[in-house]
């Protein structure tokens, strides 16, 4: 917390340089801090999935993100087989239709009782 002041208070520097620094040194959420100030969303997107920071992912994308940034955390959820949170993202960015498309590529991994249920009718209600 005392070096994202310290960063706040700085104007004249290199923020991307500043930001590997953080993240070679451990200081991830200040380095997130940076490329959220630089409004680099791929790079902190990246960084929370690379992290397991699947929370602060979603948080972000709600906070800054728009449809395209869902869907490409919608993609990330996808290859590590995270069906929920992959129609949860489709959800946010309103796509039903890839909704439906997740639901299928799950394989049947998803029961009926599931969340899933209340996207698809969604999807139904939105797109008949």
């Amino acid at each position: 917390e005392e070096l994202i002041d310290w960063l706040q208070r700085l104007d004249n520097y290199d923020k991307s340089e500043i930001a590997q620094i953080c993240v070679s040194k451990g200081f991830i959420n200040e380095a997130l801090y940076i490329y959220e100030v630089l409004k680099d969303i791929p790079k902190v997107l990246e960084m929370c999935l690379s992290l397991d920071k699947l929370e602060e992912a979603i948080s972000y994308c709600k906070n800054h993100g728009d449809t395209e940034h869902f869907l490409d955390l919608m993609s990330k959820f996808i290859e590590k087989e995270e069906w929920l949170r992959a129609i949860e993202c489709a959800d946010y960015a309103e796509d039903y239709k890839i909704a439906e498309e997740v639901v299928e590529k799950s394989q049947g991994s998803l029961r009926k009782e599931d969340q899933y249920v209340e996207y698809l009718e969604k999807a139904h209600e939105k797109n008949p």
